[in-house]
């Protein structure tokens, strides 16, 4: 997939987060010449795409109205790294980084992927991502790796049976990584779906817990916006001036 993809996708709510950590010790004019370093070496750099749309969170995305059982990411109370909001406005001055109304990153680029299949690459460390099936890089590790449609709904299912606990979100009592696994190995020919239900309802749990987690977990696809306007061209003027060879 390398140097092939016309369109590079990138969660950026993890590269800020990232950035703003490793430089809370730091000038905010560090930070942002450590952002564009990052974004030179770790992305331009490896993956050659003629544009790239840099996506950011708006919102839960309705997440937090679904949670009943608990609160969506209840239990993150920690502050903020102190760059995090100034080098979210450079982003989005700069690299045209922008928000989709209160929609989360992650539903917005599966959504984008989605449109733009066949001409781009995920990018992003975000495991949800995983949800779509197709090319992936994780701009981190600087991995390509490719989704199978079949990987991709058992991820999706393995999550509606272990939760997410950095979400908030419980999925199954007691049902941890192995045992969804097992559960999918076992029963090839039987459709995941149906197979998690089977288990909720042999847990006690009622149709509107499973429609709970699901509408928790699940991304969304079906967001309607001109991303074009955002798309942006890593030409030698992003540098601003400095040498990343």
């Amino acid at each position: 997939m390398k140097g092939k993809a016309y369109l590079g996708i990138i969660d950026a709510d993890s590269i800020l987060y990232r950035i703003a950590v490793a430089c809370e010790t730091e000038t905010l004019e560090v930070a942002k010449d450590t952002l564009r370093g990052f974004l030179w070496e770790n992305v331009h750099k490896v993956t050659k795409c003629k544009k790239y749309a840099f996506v950011l969170s708006g919102g839960e995305s309705g997440r937090r109205e679904v949670a009943v059982t608990r609160p969506y990411k209840g239990q993150r109370t920690k502050d903020k790294p102190k760059h995090l909001k100034p080098l979210r406005g450079y982003l989005m001055d700069a690299y045209r980084a922008f928000v989709v109304g209160e929609y989360e990153a992650d539903d917005v680029v599966i959504a984008m992927y989605e449109k733009y299949r066949g001409y781009a690459i995920l990018m992003g460390i975000d495991k949800d991502a995983k949800q779509m099936a197709g090319a992936h890089y994780n701009y981190v590790k600087k991995e390509f790796f490719t989704i199978s449609d079949r990987e991709s709904q058992a991820f999706f299912f393995k999550q509606m049976l272990m939760g997410d606990a950095v979400d908030n979100i419980p999925g199954v009592s007691r049902v941890g990584e192995k045992g969804a696994e097992k559960l999918f190995t076992d029963n090839p020919n039987i459709p995941p779906a149906e197979l998690v239900w089977d288990l909720y309802k042999e847990k006690g749990l009622d149709w509107e817990y499973y429609k709970e987690q699901y509408y928790l977990l699940r991304m969304q696809r079906d967001i309607i916006y001109p991303f074009e306007e955002h798309f942006i061209d890593f030409n030698d003027e992003m540098k601003e001036g400095f040498d990343f060879e």
